[in-house]
């Protein structure tokens, strides 16, 4: 009971900061991710969250490491998508796009869905090839090298010298990855409740509330 206490008020803060940053980067940034996922026929939901676990949103988000904007691009990465202005929303969600479907098109075709989302998002953050070298680490250690769940619990080992030296890419932070998609996958979950909970039918009303207050009496003393 009270772990379950405690998941409604993570959930209820969670979503209520999401609505908070919505509303200071300004409603227009954030919801052009539905124009932007219609054309790269992707859910505005997942990019959404993924511009929001990038940047939280923010077009002029810069990190030490100098990737910048809504979807935290590189400047590689975003000269081969095509994107001249990492700090423009538009540029920077359709380079974000464009790259995440690259990465789930490149992916084995033996990874089924809903798996294959979840590992296209482990190599638009670390990249393919330590997504790659995690799979094999899973398959050495007897774990589907085609389910996330098996897959998530290898990527950290991608720190440890011992696992990653054979590799074919080496280190990785992939105890980040892991928790980045599992953060995307939160923040997917809260956009998708919120949307159905704000067009949600209201449940059947009951025979009592039609009746007078002095005959509901009568039935409440029954």
């Amino acid at each position: 009971e009270t772990m379950r206490m405690l998941l409604f008020a993570f959930f209820f803060q969670a979503k209520a900061r999401i609505r908070v940053v919505a509303r200071s980067r300004g409603l227009g940034d954030v919801y052009k991710g539905k124009q932007v996922a219609i054309e790269y026929d992707l859910g505005w939901r997942l990019l959404a969250a993924i511009s929001y676990q990038e940047s939280h949103w923010n077009p002029d988000a810069r990190s030490p490491t100098g990737v910048r904007g809504m979807m935290m691009l590189t400047r590689a990465t975003a000269e081969e998508l095509g994107v001249d202005d990492r700090r423009d929303p538009m540029q920077s969600l359709r380079g974000g796009a464009r790259y995440y479907k690259k990465m789930l098109s490149r992916l084995p075709g033996s990874i089924e869905s809903p798996d294959r989302s979840w590992f296209a998002l482990a190599a638009y953050n670390i990249g393919l090839g330590h997504v790659e070298d995690a799979r094999v680490i899973t398959e050495q250690l007897g774990g589907n090298p085609n389910l996330w769940n098996d897959v998530r619990e290898n990527l950290p080992l991608l720190r440890q010298r011992k696992w990653f030296k054979p590799t074919r890419y080496g280190y990785a932070r992939g105890d980040e990855a892991a928790r980045y998609v599992r953060n995307i996958r939160d923040y997917y979950s809260l956009l998708t409740w919120d949307e159905l909970n704000r067009y949600r039918v209201p449940p059947p009303r009951i025979a009592a509330d039609y009746l007078p207050a002095e005959l509901n009496r009568g039935f409440d003393a029954m």
